[in-house]
């Protein structure tokens, strides 16, 4: 009986409210990512992906929001990174990328549960929409908590906590550390970016919400930054099957990190920013593999009662992909054949029968043209008759390949 009053007493104090969403409202944010990896042909230079887009949600109740991307473009990086480089991304031309159809975003006591997507969606989109909707996970009531005794939990009128959770985001569904605090008013003047529209503080406080991760202890891991930093470039002849768990990858290791800036309190706040950097690093030498930094900052909050759009039964034709881990897409991997799709899954080596000459070669992501793919993932005398996206955000390439 003493336990059960104790319980009750802890759980009255704990945070409550609708955290970060307020209905009639349109919350708009900028996004800016990038994923580089080292170029094999310099110490300095970088190859990847530049990103840029808006993401509209408009909540529709305490459980559901309705988001939309808009005025997404992505370019190409194969360049030696500079300071000047780093800070003109924002003005830096880019291809248009459609990924406009709206989604439906389903929440529990303020945390993402699911998302549900157009069903006409890629795997590749579908996994970006997952890394977008994952700078808004905040488990700011400490729902996925992991029963520990130096957690200190979120209390109503308290901005400090600390606490561990099991959280799924695109990474995995992996041990999360949090460590709320209020931010000094040194920090909030040495980085105004923190915080894009101050005014939304009212009475309370500007917030940092920090988070770190440990991929030794997941529930269900992901591919997300395995499939890229293990992906191979355009000077081998070798097919790379990425190993999914990754635990299992004795070679390579994750640091992820990510700070949150809210405004006003736990219990009611507005995501002013969100800023993650994963980094993966090979174990043996601490050599850079990969880097991975998505930003997001608040542009607008507007008062809206307009539907128009974004009415949930008005989104029809929509497949729940589940939580925001990410899922990795074997068959967008192997390069098929028209008769032996096996083929290609033990050599590169084009099959034998004289009755087969077109093959579709594997997925080449240091951006070659069509031609080389062909005689680099076959022969010489292999030539390309059509091509397809494939790869981390479909900006890698296949080439169907026919041997004259």
């Amino acid at each position: 009986m003493n336990r059960a009053i104790i319980l009750t007493v802890a759980l009255i104090g704990l945070v409550a409210g609708n955290g970060a969403w307020e209905r009639n409202k349109e919350y708009t944010y900028k996004l800016l990512g990038r994923t580089l990896k080292p170029s094999p042909e310099s110490n300095n230079k970088f190859v990847g992906v530049i990103s840029r887009a808006y993401l509209t949600i408009r909540p529709q109740s305490d459980n559901l929001l309705i988001g939309q991307i808009s005025r997404a473009e992505y370019g190409k990086v194969n360049e030696t990174l500079t300071e000047e480089w780093i800070s003109n991304l924002d003005s830096r031309i880019l291809n248009n990328w459609p990924l406009n159809k709206p989604f439906k975003v389903h929440l529990e006591n303020g945390v993402i549960r699911s998302l549900s997507v157009d069903a006409s969606l890629t795997n590749y989109e579908v996994n970006q929409l997952k890394v977008i909707m994952s700078q808004f996970q905040v488990d700011s009531r400490a729902q996925n908590q992991i029963q520990l005794s130096e957690n200190q939990l979120p209390e109503k009128y308290h901005s400090t906590a600390f606490y561990k959770t099991m959280e799924p985001l695109v990474t995995g569904n992996c041990e999360t550390v949090y460590e709320i605090s209020a931010i000094p008013d040194y920090l909030i003047q040495a980085h105004p970016e923190w915080i894009p529209v101050p005014e939304l503080k009212g009475a309370g406080d500007f917030i940092q919400i920090t988070k770190s991760r440990s991929h030794v202890n997941c529930h269900e891991t992901s591919g997300y930054l395995l499939d890229m930093a293990g992906r191979k470039d355009s000077n081998t002849n070798e097919i790379h099957l990425v190993r999914m768990n990754l635990s299992a990858n004795h070679n390579l290791y994750v640091t992820e990190d990510r700070r949150i800036v809210v405004s006003g309190s736990l219990e009611r706040y507005t995501i002013q920013s969100s800023v993650t950097f994963n980094k993966v690093n090979n174990v043996h030498d601490n050599r850079l593999t990969l880097t991975d930094l998505v930003n997001v900052t608040l542009e607008s909050v507007v008062d809206t009662t307009d539907r128009s759009g974004f009415a949930p039964e008005n989104l029809t034709n929509l497949k729940n992909t589940g939580n925001l881990v990410y899922t990795f897409d074997l068959e967008a991997s192997i390069a098929p054949t028209k008769s032996n799709p096996q083929q290609l899954l033990l050599s590169t080596t084009p099959t034998n029968d004289t009755n087969i000459t077109e093959t579709w070669s594997s997925c080449w992501t240091a951006f070659p043209s069509a031609g080389s793919i062909c005689k680099n993932n076959f022969s010489p005398e292999y030539s390309s008759v059509n091509t397809r996206s494939c790869g981390f955000l479909g900006l890698g390439k296949q080439a169907l390949c026919k041997l004259y």
